[in-house]
């Protein structure tokens, strides 16, 4: 949860500045972080979520964790009018108002809703338009210069250096905190540190989580037996890690906030050395 999570926090309360009771489209809403977008808007305060995506079914289920409406498209050189069909439900919508746009896709759709902007919203009504992903794979579009002259639309992006690092950091914690109260959700598939090498090469849906468990032998190091608390449980999000030293070195340094966020059990105040944890994973 903490890439996504910080992904869209940063995206809302950083560059968005969303205020209550304003809409929110979310496109690209069916990937972990989209998923979480819609959530957090609903949370923070959005008065409409509107979630667009590609597969159909996803979208329906985004209705029961926030948003008030779904628009599907499909869009490419096999499907010549789906970007008119696409415009024209945006239209309907934004007929009715829209204050942002948090956009993890670029390519076509982003287009297509900055040009739906242009052509509906009111004049000289501000549109937040955040970029924060290019999950479409297209790192460019053709923008049309009227879509910009004919609308007080404001481009910008979210991520690092648009966002200091800081504030990304804080991103992680906030949404750790309210990760309860908000009853995020976010579609999960846990699979154990031997899995490893299978669990890599999972497709990004749902999200594959590794779980990694060890602990003392010592019957005496179990904290419910008044032990010295030496164990250590834990689960890490496999697309938010890189090689093993720098998992180490997140348990090691994050995880007495990581404890009182959820996602990792601790049982010590002080963890195994460094060298200790390398060398129980690689038994």
């Amino acid at each position: 949860m903490a890439n996504p999570g910080m992904s869209v926090w940063a995206a809302l309360i950083e560059r968005a500045a969303l205020k209550p009771g304003e809409t929110v489209l979310v496109n690209g809403a069916t990937g972990s972080a989209g998923r979480l977008a819609v959530q957090l808007a609903k949370y923070l305060g959005a008065g409409k979520v509107i979630a667009t995506g590609r597969n159909e079914s996803e979208l329906q289920e985004l209705l029961s964790l926030g948003a008030d409406a779904v628009i599907p498209f499909t869009l490419g050189a096999m499907h010549p009018s789906a970007e008119k069909n696409y415009e024209q439900a945006l239209r309907e919508v934004f007929a009715h108002g829209v204050n942002v746009v948090v956009d993890y896709l670029w390519g076509e759709s982003a287009r297509t809703v900055i040009i739906a902007i242009a052509k509906t919203v009111e004049d000289a009504t501000p549109v937040r338009f955040v970029h924060v992903g290019g999950a479409s794979g297209e790192e460019e579009i053709a923008l049309p210069g009227a879509a910009l002259r004919s609308s007080a639309i404001q481009l910008m992006g979210s991520g690092v250096k648009s966002v200091p690092l800081p504030k990304l950091l804080g991103a992680i914690k906030s949404v750790f905190e309210v990760a309860g109260s908000a009853k995020l959700q976010i579609a999960t598939q846990t699979m154990p540190l031997a899995e490893i090498e299978v669990a890599w090469e999972k497709p990004g849906k749902p999200r594959v989580v590794v779980t990694i468990e060890w602990a003392s032998a010592s019957a005496t190091d179990d904290p419910a037996k008044g032990g010295s608390h030496h164990g250590l449980s834990a689960t890490v999000d496999v697309p938010d890690i890189a090689p093993l030293d720098d998992l180490v070195l997140l348990i090691g340094n994050g995880a007495e906030a990581l404890q009182r966020s959820g996602p990792v059990r601790v049982w010590s105040e002080s963890l195994y050395r460094l060298d200790g944890i390398r060398r129980r994973w690689e038994q």
